[in-house]
């Protein structure tokens, strides 16, 4: 499988973006069309997010999702070829300014995102943005070959990973140094961990971890997601205030943790082919 992975890898850099784009959206048609891993999964969960929609519109947006995959996957393997100049022309970033203000502070950042639209390219890119690299918080591959492969592309740009496991532990040192750590949120996470929220009407078990360290430490917390446009990003970024919550009290980090999953439903309902959908986010729900 890594073999395979460095082939592909080096045979999509051989070509212009435009055409890898091009060649993901087939790719995602295949994957729709052909061989629909996880079909049942996201079906199930556009199900349960969205119960007054009809199949056409539940297949349209499976449909986009894996269109989404398809081009996400190829964008992967050809982020070493991608620089500054390639990134400008690629992304644009609203509120940028927010990342700068909070670095001034001196206390670091958490940023909370998700797999939304291409997470991988807009953490790659994040460095050149005149901005700090990013500590991103990442989950290990099953295979260690593959593993290191897709770790080596995620930081060809200056990134750093943080393997999920140690993820609190470093996080905090990482902050504590000034550092800007990254988590995706929108995962299942453990119950006996975890804060039960509402997404989408449904309780779900939340990750709190970002949250209890920006309200530790009194870094700044971010909130930031992108969305495809004809094949380029817009990245919105908004800052969380946190004053008004108290680490010490379990129900304002259940409240900001809820907050902060609220956007990111908001965003879900605005583009629904834009998101992940074969994560198992509701397979620890509580059904009220």
């Amino acid at each position: 499988m890594t073999a395979l992975a460095k082939l592909l890898g080096f045979i999509v850099r051989l070509f212009p973006l435009s055409l890898v784009q091009r060649a993901g959206v087939i790719f995602g048609l295949f994957l729709f069309y052909i061989i629909p891993v996880r079909k049942k999964v996201a079906l199930y969960n556009l199900n349960l997010a969205f119960p007054e929609k009809d199949n056409v519109w539940y297949k349209s947006v499976l449909k986009d999702c894996y269109i989404n995959l398809g081009i996400n996957i190829f964008e992967l393997f050809y982020l070493p070829k991608i620089n500054k100049k390639m990134s400008d022309e690629l992304i644009k970033v609203n509120n940028a300014e927010i990342f700068e203000e909070g670095m001034n502070k001196g206390k670091g950042i958490i940023l909370m995102s998700a797999h939304f639209s291409n997470w991988e390219m807009f953490a790659y890119a994040f460095p050149y943005f005149g901005l700090q690299n990013l500590n991103i918080v990442a989950k290990t591959q099953a295979s260690e070959g593959l593993n290191k492969y897709i770790m080596e592309l995620r930081q060809s740009s200056g990134n750093s990973i943080i393997n999920l496991g140690l993820g609190i532990k470093e996080a905090f040192t990482k902050i504590k140094e000034g550092e800007i750590v990254s988590f995706l949120i929108d995962q299942s996470a453990h119950s006996q961990y975890a804060e039960y929220i509402k997404l989408f009407g449904i309780s779900v078990p939340a990750f709190p971890g970002a949250v209890k360290i920006a309200l530790r430490t009194g870094c700044e917390l971010v909130f930031a997601y992108g969305i495809r446009k004809n094949f380029k990003y817009e990245i919105f970024v908004e800052k969380i205030n946190t004053t008004a919550y108290d680490s010490k009290k379990d129900e304002d980090v259940n409240a900001l943790v809820q907050l902060v999953n609220k956007k990111l439903e908001e965003v879900i309902r605005k583009y629904p082919g834009q998101w992940l959908w074969f994560h198992k986010r509701f397979k620890d729900a509580r059904f009220d």
